[in-house]
């Protein structure tokens, strides 16, 4: 189990497995809102995957800041997430959402 420094969230052997396992490199992009209450769970889920796999980076976007990047991907709700530009989950998903989708690229 992984246990982060500054919470007690821990990820089951297999959810450590399964990210473990991913050889493409992948980069994942969290549009995200200052306003938005559900961004901070996608961010930490997106930063935990990053965290255990190196072929793993991430963006946090935010998008009134980058409106171009926003209008480019049509972000019109966040957190919305792109995994390498293209497959994409909206709202604060579970980790193993994440890793089903990243096993699919």
């Amino acid at each position: 189990m992984l246990e982060s420094s500054n919470t007690t969230t821990l990820l089951e052997s297999k959810l450590i497995d399964d990210i473990q396992k991913i050889k493409k490199k992948i980069n994942i992009k969290v549009f995200v809102n200052l306003q938005c209450p559900h961004c901070p769970k996608a961010v930490i889920t997106a930063f935990k995957i990053a965290l255990i796999n190196k072929n793993i980076d991430v963006e946090i976007i935010q998008t009134n800041l980058y409106s171009n990047l926003s209008n480019k991907f049509k972000v019109n709700s966040v957190p919305r997430i792109f995994f390498n530009d293209k497959n994409d989950l909206l709202g604060a998903q579970p980790i193993e959402l994440f890793i089903e989708k990243l096993k699919n690229i």
